[in-house]
């Protein structure tokens, strides 16, 4: 039995077992029939059900009661029992037959050709006909029908013969003197279709009674707990609780209404120990006794937590990415900036050139340690967590080092051993965040730790056997030994409620897992040390050799399109010898365009409100000449509709922010006008 089988085996047989005490105990025949219409309009896909006795003088089945929608359908139809075209659908056949009669598709049945056309007007597509007896001769039909070809899959049909067979009891129930043998022969086949039922479900079933002792239980329960069948009848239902649950959250029946389902989320304590997160139905009866259905949802919740802690961190990735963008604008001015007062400074005589080299050094190592920063928050949002080539390992750790610095350096020093490193083949912002992970573990559990001599932190890289293998190792509080296996497991952690969830290496292993690396904890003297190992790349890093000098251009007709009036101005500057016409909005530069040549266009990719896609798409359509002239600029952050756009234009693009040099290039790099 696959789980969609055993599921629908379980949602029946709940529904069965609440609604069939009703029927059986109902001390008059309408409401027999009625409750019968009724169950099986819930029993499955059923939009109509009626029941039908015979009438030997008007030689037709008369309708006696209904459920559903469609009972103006009874009264345009006839009914005959027999010799008469209309004595030939499911309904007749079934009472003359004594069986269950189905018509899996009313439009092309031809028993059903009397019925066909009222059976569309109210949208019945398949039907079926069950017999019931009365002191075992047939005595009426119950008839349903279903708003799609096909009619019922075997075990709902399997149930409507059950409903049917316990119309027959419960008539029999009603009538002086049936004989109690063969009422109690069709009890216990009832009882062993519900024991099928019981026995065959998935999830557990428990039934207990009014003291709360469980007097039956399921292998699926037994199983889900731990217990044998023994143990199990051995307890009570508090018994498959927490501790702490018996005593803020215990089992209340005086809070659970009669013969009325209900539904809650618990905990259920294994016979090992172990606690199980589960969902609870059920039904209290009125003779006390309590019927439960429980069904296991840890590992549903476990993936629906790692699902949203993935979401999670690509909204953290969304946002670095747009701090990162926000940062880049006034960045690239400030670069461009610092360049310009370089060149200025460059022309002044000796000695004050020399009292401003110092400070303005320091702002440009500044700028450019902003401009690292920056660069590693783009590569953490990114995300491409798909493509796999070759990745600087010392590269990825530096750019880590930077995301983590302000974390680290108030616990410890980082100390880096990685000279010589061959590319690995890895995702760089996967592998970025592998060193993340480690590094910002490392510093909560330093901090956990005073110590006479100030913490350490070692990042050691070299390569063994073809692979380049790399020790992050600390001087924090290290890990057990028995522990070692278990960090890797989702959800283990050993820091305070509130501090982490125990997904990081988890996480960890997954990605190297994909690399098809693997990470390990070793021994190691004080604190703890995580052993990544990484397989060499199948090719070289391809690395553009820049030549450092100044390109001489000439003189040009540039447009530069800006929402940015500070980035523009600084290109404007900085491109001595050139005409720069600056324009701040898309529709000024689409207006300007119709009608106005440039060399080259400088256009900033992202704008209030959009790309700068209508743009380029009126230069190619009017103006194909200028299209062959733009170059984007890009602060990093973008939707998806923009990147694929920037992929297919094919456009040269400058990454903000850029140097004077890289301006240079990209303008080179143009076709002549």
């Amino acid at each position: 039995m696959d789980a969609a089988t055993a599921a629908r085996v379980e949602q029946l047989s709940r529904l069965w077992r609440a609604l069939r005490s009703e029927l059986l105990h109902h001390r008059d025949e309408a409401a027999i029939f009625a409750c019968a219409c009724r169950i099986a309009t819930e029993v499955g896909p059923f939009v109509f059900a009626w029941v039908g006795l015979p009438d030997a003088d008007s030689g037709r089945i008369h309708p006696v009661t209904a459920a559903g929608q469609g009972a103006g359908y009874l009264d345009a139809i006839t009914v005959a029992i027999a010799d008469q075209p209309e004595a030939y659908g499911p309904t007749a056949s079934s009472l003359r037959e004594g069986q269950s009669v189905v018509c899996t598709d009313i439009a092309t049945d031809p028993r059903m050709a009397p019925w066909r056309d009222e059976a569309a007007r109210f949208g019945f597509r398949s039907s079926g006909a069950f017999p019931f007896r009365r002191a075992g001769q047939p005595a009426g039909t119950l008839s349903v029908y279903a708003a799609d070809p096909g009619f019922a899959d075997p075990l709902e049909q399997f149930l409507l013969e059950g409903v049917a067979e316990d119309i027959g009891i419960a008539l029999d129930l009603l009538d002086e003197g049936r004989a109690r043998a063969q009422a109690e022969s069709h009890l216990a086949t009832s009882e062993r279709r519900y024991r099928t039922l019981f026995e065959g479900s998935s999830d557990g079933i428990f039934v207990a009674d009014r003291d709360l002792r469980i007097i039956d239980a399921n292998p699926a329960g037994c199983q889900l707990t731990g217990n044998t069948r023994a143990e199990i009848l051995a307890l009570r239902l508090p018994d498959l609780l927490p501790a702490e649950d018996r005593v803020y959250h215990p089992f209340d029946l005086d809070a659970v209404p009669l013969d009325t389902p209900f539904y809650a989320d618990r905990r259920l304590l294994k016979k090992g120990g172990d606690i199980a997160s589960v969902e609870l139905s059920g039904v209290r009866h009125a003779d006390g006794t309590l019927h439960m259905v429980v069904r296991d949802v840890t590992e549903r919740r476990r993936l629906f937590t790692l699902r949203a802690t993935t979401e999670r961190m690509t909204s953290l990735g969304r946002l670095a990415q747009g701090v990162g963008h926000e940062v880049n604008n006034p960045l690239a001015y400030l670069v461009l900036n610092l360049e310009d007062l370089q060149n200025q400074v460059d022309a002044l005589p000796e000695p004050t050139r020399a009292a401003l080299r110092s400070p303005l050094e320091h702002a440009q190592d500044g700028a450019e340690r902003i401009k690292r920063i920056v660069r590693s928050l783009a590569t953490f949002g990114r995300g491409d967590a798909e493509t796999l080539g070759p990745v600087s390992v010392v590269q990825s750790i530096q750019a880590a080092r930077a995301l983590t610095a302000n974390r680290v350096k108030h616990v410890t020093t980082l100390e880096l051993a990685l000279d010589n490193l061959p590319p690995v083949q890895a995702n760089e912002f996967q592998l970025t965040q592998i060193w993340v992970n480690l590094f910002l573990n490392a510093a909560d559990a330093m901090a956990e730790v005073s110590r006479p001599t100030p913490h350490v932190l070692r990042v050691n890289g070299r390569v063994v056997d073809g692979r380049v293998v790399v020790d992050v190792s600390d001087t924090g509080p290290g890990i057990p030994p028995e522990q070692r296996d278990l960090v890797f497991d989702p959800y283990f952690t050993t820091k305070a409620i509130g501090a982490g969830t125990g997904l990081g290496l988890a996480i960890c292993r997954g990605i190297l897992d994909t690399f098809k690396a693997s990470i390990e904890v070793v021994a190691h003297g004080p604190g703890a040390c995580f052993r990544v190992s990484l397989p060499l790349a199948v090719a070289p890093i391809v690395q553009a050799v820049r030549p450092s000098r100044r390109l001489a251009l000439p003189p040009m007709k540039i447009l530069v399109v800006d929402d940015e009036p500070l980035i523009a101005r600084s290109i404007a500057r900085l491109l001595v010898g050139h005409e720069v016409v600056i324009v701040e909005a898309l529709n000024a530069a689409i207006d300007l365009c119709r009608t106005a040549d440039f060399d080259r266009i400088l256009c900033d990719l992202m704008f209030p409100g959009g790309s700068s896609e209508p743009f380029y798409r009126m230069l190619v359509a009017e103006r194909p000449d200028l299209a062959r002239r733009v170059v984007f600029m890009s602060g990093g952050a973008f939707t998806a509709s923009a990147q694929a756009f920037l992929d297919g234009t094919k456009r040269p693009r400058l990454a903000k922010p850029f140097t004077v040099q890289e301006l240079q290039e990209v303008l080179a790099s143009l076709p002549s006008a």
